[in-house]
């Protein structure tokens, strides 16, 4: 039965393929709910075997195409494309444009104690994705998910909005924190070290945060170890460490610091080269930022060009 379902799958997606390649879109919305969720699938297969080459705006917006007509199949009824949904919110792709239908698809799955529906609430409130930010809402929905399910990501979830320092920290909530450093998760690990950092909750200390951010892979440590390294002119380290976190593939947070990184490995090879193709390239870099709205790169490029 497997390999019947996978050749259907496999004819109906040369049937999808076929029609687009003559420029007939029509049939996309009207298909049955399963096609959608096929199609979206398809799409994301396709970034998937590219992801060495894509440009980081072409990618979210196949992201946000495939978890387009993932949402178009749950609002058919087909319910399995929900989790589907929930994981590409998870994974920063939402669909701010839909939020309604989000949050309606996203509580009612919450609601039956789907554990993707409540952490992806969670990320929903944390993020604003749907809703304004509201942090004592994703904590809420994070503690229910963990205490379902408490796995490394739910801590990990709990870890991230407790450390933000927007969100008022009580006794119980600092000491989770600290007793799953002890216990080795990077999250919490890199909360401490961002509170050590800037002297939130303990005296400033600069050598233990690095001490911290060293002990784990996290995107969010490497980006504050490069600037550390940049502060102290260390500018091959810096774009050593940059490099490492802006070109890697396949990691769920992909896009965090996105823009920051992007911006800091600029300025860093800025600092290092001086010949004229090198300087093109980082002026196209903070070109494409400034358009973002990334005020920091528009000033760079006033400043030094």
């Amino acid at each position: 039965k497997q390999k019947e379902k996978n050749e259907q799958d496999a004819s109906s997606l040369h049937w999808i393929e076929q029609l687009l390649s003559k420029g007939d879109s029509s049939f996309l919305d009207s298909m049955p709910a399963r096609l959608m969720l096929l199609y979206s699938g398809n799409i994301k297969s396709g970034i998937w075997r590219g992801s060495s080459k894509a440009d980081p705006a072409v990618e979210r917006e196949l992201y946000t195409k495939a978890s387009e007509y993932e949402l178009k199949a749950c609002l058919k009824g087909y319910k399995e494309a929900g989790d589907y949904l929930f994981s590409d919110y998870l994974k920063g792709n939402g669909l701010p444009m839909y939020s309604q239908e989000v949050l309606d698809i996203c509580k009612d799955s919450a609601n039956s104690n789907n554990l993707k529906a409540m952490e992806c609430l969670g990320r929903i409130y944390e993020r604003g994705f749907c809703e304004t930010v509201d942090l004592n809402m994703a904590a809420e929905w994070y503690k229910k998910a963990h205490d379902l399910s408490p796995s490394s990501i739910m801590k990990s979830n709990l870890c991230r909005i407790y450390g933000n320092p927007s969100y008022k920290i009580d006794s119980n909530n600092l000491e989770f924190i600290r007793k799953m450093a002890e216990e080795g998760l990077a999250e919490a690990k890199f909360q401490l070290g961002c509170m050590y950092e800037e002297g939130r909750n303990f005296p400033q200390n600069r050598e233990k945060s690095i001490e911290l951010f060293s002990q784990i892979s996290h995107r969010g440590a490497t980006y504050h170890l490069a600037k550390f390294a940049f502060d102290q002119k260390d500018y091959k380290k810096a774009e050593n460490l940059l490099k490492g976190m802006i070109f890697m593939h396949n990691d769920d947070n992909k896009f965090l610091y996105e823009d920051d990184a992007l911006f800091l490995y600029a300025v860093t090879r800025y600092n290092l080269y001086t010949y004229s193709d090198a300087r093109i390239s980082v002026l196209r870099t903070l070109s494409e930022l400034s358009k973002k709205g990334y005020q920091k790169a528009a000033e760079f490029i006033k400043e030094n060009y």
